[in-house]
């Protein structure tokens, strides 16, 4: 029983904690690799950046490049970067706080609950995030 124990919360360490980049590895990343993800947004088509991130996730007002998380549960936190065509993050969040070098949407303020969105610009149309639930 105690060695199912130990190889259960080995896995469950391992599942929490398998990486998450910081905000500066996401803002070299994303600087370093400027004139790939302005041409795929000038084009659209952000297939070729594929292999920059994760995953990535397209909609109609925003790119979510998604980096990488950490956490179970109610203590997830998730980073990675998002290009707003718009260069206005409030298109889809709405209310901002300045916060630090960014913004903050907490969500407790606009209905129940605790999850919070971190931005910080990089530079034109891209921005850093930090999400957590």
């Amino acid at each position: 029983m105690k060695k199912a124990f130990c190889l259960l919360f080995a896995l469950c360490l391992c599942l929490t904690s398998c990486g998450m980049p910081g905000k500066e590895e996401i803002r070299e990343l994303v600087l370093e690799n400027r004139e790939l993800l302005e041409s795929c947004a000038e084009k659209g088509d952000f297939a070729e950046a594929a292999s920059l991130v994760g995953s990535i996730s397209e909609n109609e007002k925003y790119v979510d490049f998604s980096c990488g998380g950490e956490g179970m549960g109610s203590e997830t936190a998730y980073c990675g970067f998002f290009y707003i065509p718009s260069d206005d993050p409030l298109d889809f969040f709405g209310k901002l706080t300045p916060s630090g070098e960014g913004y903050l949407w907490v969500e407790w303020e606009h209905g129940e609950g605790d999850n919070t969105v971190y931005l910080e610009k990089i530079f034109d149309c891209f921005y850093y995030y930090e999400l957590t639930y």
